[in-house]
């Protein structure tokens, strides 16, 4: 086994981080609630996770994330950012995963909860919606590689519907990870044809539009 991860940096229950200091794939190292803590931003949506690899401890930090899981720098096990799964060998155990609330443009590590409904590290295995009312992935452009998935969700009335929700959600739904959107938009309602289906080159042009402005 390797040394233990040390507890230390920047304390993201007590002061947090700042969304914009997230960089995409980057995983950032720092501490919350005794425990040792990576956050790392994909597309809108941010991760906090286990420092170390289950397998030999090996520091995460400087590993690699690759679509919706990170990869360890020594072994090249794979975990799920979502829910802390091992999902490549040669690790087994789960890395924890912890609650995260944006307040603002800051972004806070809560304890991990011990209700055993949660998945692996604590994230909630999906909303308490039970899903949403309608959604629809459509391809957006991307500079490095040509395009990537957009989510569309309209959320069941008098619910919320958050990043961390879709892709459970998804991933419920059997999506690979390849497949995951990296940009989640709620909106009222989708655009429709007369006929009832969904008029996706409209939100394709929405897609592209909001990353015109960004």
């Amino acid at each position: 086994m390797g040394e233990p991860i040390g507890i230390g940096g920047p304390d993201f229950a007590q002061d947090g981080i700042a969304c914009s200091a997230l960089e995409e794939g980057k995983p950032v190292a720092g501490q919350a609630n005794g425990e040792a803590v990576l956050i790392v931003r994909r597309g809108e949506g941010f991760f906090a996770i286990g420092a170390a690899c289950t397998h030999y401890g090996a520091p995460l930090a400087d590993g690699i994330v690759e679509g919706g899981t990170i990869r360890c720098p020594w072994h090249h096990a794979r975990f799920e950012l979502a829910t802390g799964e091992a999902s490549g060998p040669p690790a087994l155990d789960a890395i924890p995963c912890f609650p995260v609330e944006r307040r603002g443009d800051r972004l806070f590590v809560l304890p991990r909860p011990k209700d055993p409904s949660k998945a692996p590290g604590g994230n909630p295995v999906r909303s308490a919606s039970g899903g949403p009312q309608s959604v629809a992935i459509v391809g957006m452009p991307n500079a490095r590689l040509g395009e990537r998935a957009c989510a569309f969700v309209v959320p069941k009335p008098g619910h919320r519907f958050s990043f961390d929700d879709m892709i459970h959600f998804l991933m419920e739904q059997k999506v690979t990870r390849q497949h995951m959107p990296e940009r989640l938009e709620v909106v009222d309602a989708l655009p429709m044809t007369p006929s009832g289906k969904v008029q996706k080159f409209k939100l394709r042009e929405t897609a592209k539009a909001m990353l015109q402005t960004a």
